[in-house]
């Protein structure tokens, strides 16, 4: 039973590999409907690692209906593949063809402990499958959960020179709303393309650039972005007011930045010596196995 699980498994993750590596060609009436539909103005995306052409995202695509069914991807997901502008559909494609490669990894395993001359139990090697399988598949989860803290980072760090940019435009005797676009004009990446976007509405919209700024933190997710929001709305009509909020929100935001730079020094400095434990610890396991398995197959 267990060779025949072993094999069912090799043969979907080598069939899921090649599928990505050859996606099917599409038929002829998807091509005919792509080319007879309007074509929509979009704005220009810049291509990311996970993009759908990569082979994961071909090869996991077969499988994205079942896992939307099963209630995938969870809320918090959701939450982080919308700040960095992610379909699900691709994490989606890109999780079932990583749990699908997990289960090659224990049967590499076995054969290269059976070249050795060791035998794995039968029980071991489908934990080991299960393990592999359940760990690749939230290898992509892991790694956009991973992304969205930093684009969080990326977020505040633009927001705080934005906020001194727009107090030392504010402080030179220009308006609010100019100071803002001024601000939000000299900035580059995609926080200040946000801004600019968000002023840009207020300006044609005629709607409250607090309001405005409100909608856009809860879409970056960003708390830093909605407090400034409050504070704008709170002191819209007393000029002095505004430039004393906004410099004072910048200041806050540089010591946080300051904070969390120290705090990952400090977090850096304790991770160096995670290497050398798992290089010893591997090293005890590759000295030690073998001999735990000849001592059980000689008490069998």
């Amino acid at each position: 039973m267990v060779a025949i699980l072993l094999g069912a498994g090799i043969g979907t993750g080598l069939w899921l590999l090649l599928a990505g590596l050859r996606p099917p060609t599409p038929s002829a009436a998807s091509v005919l409907a792509r080319l007879s539909s309007p074509t929509p103005i979009v704005e220009p995306v810049a291509p990311t690692q996970e993009s759908a052409g990569s082979w994961s995202a071909r090869a996991g695509r077969r499988f994205v209906p079942l896992l939307v069914r099963l209630g995938l991807p969870r809320p918090k997901t959701c939450r982080d593949l919308a700040i960095l502008g992610r379909g699900t559909e691709d994490l989606l494609a890109q999780q079932a063809a990583s749990g699908a490669a997990g289960l090659i990894l224990a049967p590499v395993l076995d054969l290269w402990f059976s070249v050795l001359g060791l035998r794995i139990p039968g029980a071991f090697l489908v934990l080991g499958t299960a393990a592999s399988v359940a760990l690749m598949f939230w290898l992509p989860v892991m790694s956009t959960a991973a992304a969205t803290k930093v684009a969080r980072a990326e977020t505040r760090a633009a927001l705080a020179m934005f906020l001194e940019l727009a107090s030392t435009s504010f402080a030179a005797g220009g308006g609010i709303e100019q100071s803002l676009h001024d601000a939000a004009a000299i900035g580059d990446g995609r926080t200040f393309s946000k801004l600019r976007g968000a002023l840009a509405e207020a300006q044609l919209a005629r709607t409250p650039i607090p309001a405005v700024f409100a909608r856009l933190a809860d879409e970056l997710d960003s708390p830093d972005l909605a407090q400034l929001a409050a504070s704008l709305a709170l002191t819209s009509s007393e000029g002095a007011r505004i430039k004393d909020a906004l410099t004072a929100k910048a200041q806050v935001l540089r010591t946080s930045q300051l904070a969390d730079v120290q705090a990952a020094a400090e977090a850096a400095t304790e991770r160096t010596g995670v290497p050398i434990g798992l290089m010893f610890f591997a090293f005890m396991i590759a000295i030690g196995f073998p001999s735990v398995m000849k001592v059980l197959a000689g008490l069998n």
